[in-house]
């Protein structure tokens, strides 16, 4: 992983990758991540969405398709970029493909794409 100086750095931590409080069940990876500037864009299958209503939107509709989500993050980390490939399941839904970007400026989130796609869950 190449990292410049000074670049946010993905790190464990207690959060839940879509930020707010901590999850119910222990994660075994999350990842810190800096906030998003005010005119961040973050781009879905589904469209764009800016700044901090559009990432608030994006995040909440992730959270309440995985509520209480057991996730397996991938994260890679070189010139302010941060590809994130991730898994998570619940008792009814999973994800496999899951991919975050994130690009970063000035040491917040001023672009992110996220990618996944929700299927029941099979025994």
């Amino acid at each position: 992983m190449v990292r410049r100086p000074g670049a946010p750095r993905p790190r464990p931590c207690g959060r839940h990758p879509g930020r707010g409080s901590p999850p119910r069940r222990p994660a075994p990876l999350t990842i810190d991540l800096p906030a998003p500037t005010e005119d961040t864009v973050l781009i879905t299958p589904e469209g764009a969405f800016q700044g901090h209503d559009g990432v608030r939107r994006v995040i909440g509709r992730l959270l309440a398709d995985l509520p209480d989500a057991d996730w397996q993050l991938d994260p890679q980390f070189a010139g302010g970029v941060l590809f994130l490939r991730w898994t998570a399941a619940t008792a009814t839904h999973q994800v496999f493909d899951g991919v975050d970007t994130f690009v970063f400026r000035d040491g917040l989130i001023s672009a992110q794409t996220v990618h996944y796609t929700l299927t029941d869950r099979t025994a």
